[in-house]
């Protein structure tokens, strides 16, 4: 299925049936990123069961992965939908001290408190890439 609602195909990182994984633009918390439904709804109460279920494996698979690959001390889920109404589920990793990649040092200052999106950040295309490209990497063993 083409994903005509997408901003930019270059955020994808893997595909599903249902679901494709795309790494949010906001880069404050490394590794954030969003299982989005390809197709229209915007109700996440109204997912089918065969999407819910593909939907938690799919999300398994990436926390797993994020946890590997940057040792994400613990998660943040959420459906929240207030800009983008497409259903999407974001996977948060989030981290007790700070990480190297890719040239950058990412913080998460709220570690432990309540969630705070913080002021975003945005990286340049090739750190973007080397994001994509890492997680990708282990989605294909």
């Amino acid at each position: 299925m083409a994903l005509s609602h997408l901003p930019e195909r270059r955020w994808l990182i893997a595909e599903s049936t249902h679901w494709a994984l795309l790494l949010n633009k906001d880069q404050s918390l490394l590794g954030r990123c969003f299982l989005l439904l390809k197709r229209p709804e915007t109700d996440p109460l109204a997912l089918a069961p065969e999407e819910l279920s593909e939907l938690w494996l799919f999300a398994k698979r990436t926390r797993e992965i994020l946890g590997d690959v940057w040792e994400a001390d613990h998660f943040n889920y959420a459906f929240l939908m207030n800009i983008d109404k497409q259903v999407h589920f974001h996977i948060i990793p989030r981290y007790q001290r700070k990480r190297e990649f890719a040239g950058g040092t990412y913080v998460d200052p709220e570690f432990g408190g309540h969630y705070n999106i913080g002021p975003a950040r945005t990286l340049d295309d090739e750190a973007y890439n080397a994001v994509i490209a890492e997680i990708q990497k282990r989605f294909q063993r």
